[in-house]
Parts: structure tokens; sequence; C-alpha cells
């Protein structure tokens, strides 16, 4: 947090000018890309006017999280394309029905990617001479109800064929009670079993966006549903996602169910029947973007603008904080959205204004916007929109009141986890040679390191670093450090029932531990890597400490613990 307000600091004293500071603080950025790499070579510098409204507009809409991007495959994202496109044309070439399931931290471009890959699918069939699939799409958190989805799935299926303009139907709202959920899973289960016969317009569809044609009858092909936000389901009955994962199993049906949702284990945590009953989906993770995947995706979505609206520097900048902390586009372009608020509100104060016709202000002279200062978003607004959106600004941090908001449990286990691989503190040499952990208080010795058969692990290669786990002792195999980058789930939940303990409140059970791990990692605070059982996992801190520290300080339950901590830079 003191990087953005040095930032603030060097940059709006120096805008415009090339000073010593400014340079200095831009020695750390990845070097600047090239006029061609921003997509912008041959182009106007002077094109953007910050109080041009009209050009303001385009470059708002660029940013826009719903602008769709130019290129034909979503840039970054090609591996999991290719994926997805080959697994739907498996089940095509087969015959049968299957599922999929695709996770990932938000704004990782899971939705994107699916739907590109359904486009795909269908243009494919279609100009090899073969049915084309019938593309279904729904977000689930637009239903009232979970079990409004079958109802909604069936309306798709029974809606006329889509066009090529978009051949994937997004069926609406289509008035089905809770208690209709039995007779609209039997309508449901029908048409996966026979998706190419002929069936009647559905009651609602009217109100989803669907072509114009017959439905007289369809050639057999697949029907692909994909439920995005799938773990919105969650919140009713879990049969509901068991009976939607059971579909392509039925006898005959060609149906394709591909969920898109956030947490990485949905399937493993809420439905542990499924592995049994054979109908456990394929699974596709989405890593999240790092720095360089950010900056090339901004950079695709300005580039369709007549020219440059942001310094190189600023969406570098854009690009590495953000990738530092989520690795969500959305929260890059809103940061982006922003800074450009930033700049527009410099330059609308530096333009001079005279009373209007209707007592209104306007220009004081017809060449006032050419005469304004044309300048790019620069590092600085950029700086000054990153310290608002991610922290820097003490109190009111997003990610301050983010922590805030979490019950008790996961507050409790978020400190736990802040203690045990926060930011490192001196280490106290112990009588035996080896460094005591500084990480709990009260007395209370415990191991910070890996148990003996972790260090084993660890020393036949597992992680290159070696250590030594004596009793509440680490001794590592260079510098002492007071406390580790990451560690198992299995010893993250060691600390925090030891935790509890510490302050009397009643512990989590295994499950319940797990699910309120997936919660932190998909807000972002926690960073749970992959592993073939769930206590190996490895578990990062993602959140500062200081804003850890600084979100639950003042609650009671956390005073004893927190006491004597320190907020940092704040």
């Amino acid at each position: 947090m003191k990087e953005f307000r040095s930032l603030e600091f060097i940059y709006q004293g120096s805008a415009g000018s090339a000073g010593a500071p400014a340079a200095e603080a831009s020695e750390n950025l990845p070097p600047a890309p090239t006029a061609g790499a921003t997509g912008f070579a041959g182009c106007a510098l002077g094109w953007f006017d910050p109080i041009d409204q009209q050009k303001v507009h385009e470059v708002k809409t660029a940013l826009h999280v719903s602008a769709a991007p130019g290129g034909a495959a979503p840039l970054c994202r090609e591996a999991q394309l290719r994926e997805l496109e080959a697994a739907l044309q498996a089940l095509a070439a087969e015959g049968r029905g299957g599922a999929l399931y695709v996770s990932g931290l938000p704004g990782s471009g899971k939705s994107l990617t699916v739907h590109e890959a359904l486009r795909r699918a269908w243009r494919a069939e279609r100009n090899a001479g073969r049915p084309a699939p019938r593309l279904v799409s729904i977000n689930c958190m637009t239903l009232a109800h979970p079990t409004e989805v079958f109802s909604r799935i069936a309306a798709g299926l029974a809606a006329p064929p889509a066009d090529a303009a978009d051949p994937i139907m997004y069926p609406g709202p289509c008035g089905e009670g809770v208690g209709n959920a039995s007779a609209a899973l039997a309508a449901l289960k029908a048409a996966a079993q026979a998706p190419s016969a002929a069936t009647p317009k559905a009651r609602g569809v009217g109100r989803g966006r669907r072509s114009a044609g017959g439905g007289k009858g369809r050639p057999q092909g697949l029907a692909v549903v994909v439920l995005d936000e799938m773990d919105q389901l969650l919140a009713g009955d879990p049969a509901v996602l068991t009976e939607l994962f059971l579909l392509p199993k039925l006898p005959g049906a060609r149906l394709v169910l591909a969920g898109v949702a956030n947490s990485l284990d949905l399937t493993e945590r809420a439905l542990p029947l499924l592995a049994a009953l054979g109908a456990r989906p394929h699974l596709l993770p989405f890593p999240a973007y790092d720095a360089g995947q950010l900056q090339a995706l901004l950079s695709q979505r300005l580039a369709r603008l007549p020219g440059p609206v942001f310094q190189p520097q600023a969406l570098r900048l854009c690009a590495k904080k953000v990738a530092s902390r989520s690795g969500d586009m959305r929260r890059a372009l809103e940061a982006c959205a922003s800074a450009l608020d930033q700049l527009l509100q410099a330059a609308g104060a530096s333009v001079p204004r005279s009373p209007g016709q209707h007592g209104g202000m306007q220009p004081a002279t017809a060449g006032a916007g050419a005469a304004a200062e044309r300048r790019l978003v620069s590092i600085g607004d950029m700086a000054v929109a990153l310290s608002k959106a991610h922290g820097g600004t003490g109190e009111g941090a997003a990610t301050v009141v983010a922590i805030r908001a979490l019950p008790q449990q996961q507050q409790l286990l978020l400190c736990a986890a802040m203690r045990l691989l926060g930011a490192r503190a001196p280490a106290t040499p112990s009588a035996s040679g080896g460094v005591r952990s500084p990480c709990f208080s009260q007395g209370r010795r415990l191991s910070v390191g890996p148990s003996p058969a972790s260090a084993r692990r660890l020393s036949a290669g597992g992680s290159g670093r070696r250590l030594s786990t004596a009793a509440g002792y680490c001794t590592p195999r260079a510098a002492p450090l007071g406390r580790m980058r990451d560690c198992l789930l299995a010893e993250l939940a060691e600390a925090y029932r030891a935790l509890c303990h510490q302050v009397g409140f009643g512990a989590l059970g295994a499950t319940d531990f797990s699910a309120a791990c997936s919660t932190l990692a998909d807000h972002g605070l926690l960073g749970l890597g992959p592993a073939r059982e769930q206590r190996l996992r490895r578990v990062t801190l993602r959140a500062a400490a200081d804003d850890v520290v600084l979100a639950l300080r003042d609650l009671r339950l956390f005073s004893t613990v927190l006491g004597a901590a320190k907020v940092g830079a704040v």
C-alpha cells in the first residue's frame, strides 16, 4: 500500500515532465511494448480528446465488461478453447451425451471461451453437412428458484432452431412455479432422451431470444446446455445439481451439460455421489490471468479505437497490480475506466467555462476543446484508480470491507492463514540453534513447517525448500524465515483449530472447513493449488496481512489474537 501512495506522489507532481523521480519509479516496470504491440502503429497520437464526449463514449464502450473483444478466438485462452472443441467433437462423433465442468476464478474468461467453443462446434457441424447441435445457455443468477432451471432448459430445447448470427438460445423466465418442478424435470428427461422429436412451443419462451423459423421437427443432433454461475443452484436442494448431471446418462440421451462456476472442486465437494454413479464430469480448470496476459487483453480491447488512450506504462501497472491481487480481467477493466475518469476530471477542470444562453456553462470559445491539453491516461491516473480499487485507502479499502463482511468462522480461518503465511516476521533463535516461529502468542507452540512426512517429500524435490521440523521450530537451509510462503491445507486446518481453541470458539468440521477455504479462494483472499487429495492442496495468502489486521483488530473476538499486531503500511 505504500507503493500506491508513492506512485501518486511521484507522478501527480510530474505530469508532462520526465523528472528523475518518475524515471526511477518506472525502472521496476516491464519494458514498454512497441507501437505495433499496442495495436496503434501508424495512428495519430493526438486522436483522443478528454473533453470530446463522442470519443470518451467510444473508449468507455471498449472498456465495458460486456463488449466483445476483437479476434476470432479468445486471447490467452487458446489451449482451453481447443480442449473444449475436442471434447464436443468427440461427443458428437460418438453420438452420446456427456458432462463438462469449467471452473476458475472470476474474470478468467470462462464464459467467453465456452460460448465461443459452442459457436465453433455449431459452425463445424453445419459446414460438414451434419445436423447442427442445439445450443442453450442459462445464467443461474437469473433464476428465481433453483428448480426453475428444469423448465428453462426444456423451453430452450423446445424453441425453434437458432439462426447463424448467434446460434445460442437464451431462454427467458417460463413462469413455472416451484410446485411444478417434478413435472418440469420429467419433461426435461423426455426431451433429453429424444432431442430430435417434434416438440410444441414452450410457454414463456417468447420472453427469451429466439429466431424466426419453424419447429415442426429437427434432425438428430446433440443438445448442449450451458449453465453459467452453476454454484448458485446450491442455494436450494443439492439434488437439483445431481439430477442435472445425471441427464446425459439417461438411455439414448444426446445432451451435453456444461457447467461454469468459480469453485474449483464443486463437483467433488457438493456432489460426491457423481463419481459413484459414473457421472463425474470432465473437469477443465481455467488459471487466473498473469500480468502479461492482462496487458495483452487490455491492448486488444483498446486496439479497435482510432488512436491510443492509455500510456503503455499505465497499462503495465494496471496489469501487474490486478494480476498480483486476483488476475480478474473485470477488475482490470474497472481500474482502466476509473483512471479514465481521473483524466476526464482533470481535463474538465482545466477548460475555461463561460455562462451559456440558458444559464448553463459552456466552453468560453469554439476552439476551447482544441486548446485543451490532449494527453493520454498517465501512470499517475492509473495509480490513483488502483489505490481506490485495491487498497491504500485504509478503512475504506475494498479488501478491508470484504473481510469485515465475512462470517466469523471465515474470519477466524483467514486470521489463522495470515498468522501462518503472512508477512515475514523477525525470528527468535532457540536454544537448539533452530528458529522459533512467532506465529502464535500466549506461549502456544505449534509447528509452522510441514509434517515429517511432508519434509521428506520436500527434501526429495517437492518445492526446493528443505525444512527440519522439530516441534515448533523450523531450520531453513538458507536465511531463517519467520513464516512460510505456503502450506498444506491440513497444516492450515491444524492452525485454525488451535486458533479456535485459543479464542474459545467451536471449529468447523472437515467438510465445512474445505467449503470455507473455497469461499475465501473465490473472494481472492486465499490461493488453493491442485492436488489429488484435498488435505495435500497448497494454500497461499493472497490478501495483504496489513489488510487482515486492519479489518479484524477492532473486533472483540480477535482482540487477544491481534492485540500485539501492528499495521505496517496503511
